[in-house]
């Protein structure tokens, strides 16, 4: 995956901008933004480290309960 492909487009952006325009001054809605971008790509950051545990096999060998803890930590991110 590239950066690219977890920047949000100027659709999506003018969206966010018209939903908030009459709530937020232009420095929040800006901050807003910035912020929504952000969870997106730490978001798609740890759908890579994801796939890589498990294209790789990773958690083979861990014992269940540090498996279960590694994948209540996954669930709370809200990146299954």
């Amino acid at each position: 995956m590239n950066w690219q492909d977890t920047v949000m487009g100027n659709k999506k952006i003018q969206l966010l901008g018209q939903q908030y325009e009459d709530d937020l001054p232009t420095y929040d809605l800006n901050l807003y933004i910035l912020l929504a971008q952000s969870e997106i790509s730490f978001k798609a950051g740890m759908k890579e480290v994801l796939e890589c545990v498990r294209k790789n096999h990773l958690l083979y060998g861990v014992n269940d309960q540090e498996k279960q803890r590694w994948y209540e930590q996954v669930k709370e991110w809200g990146v299954e």
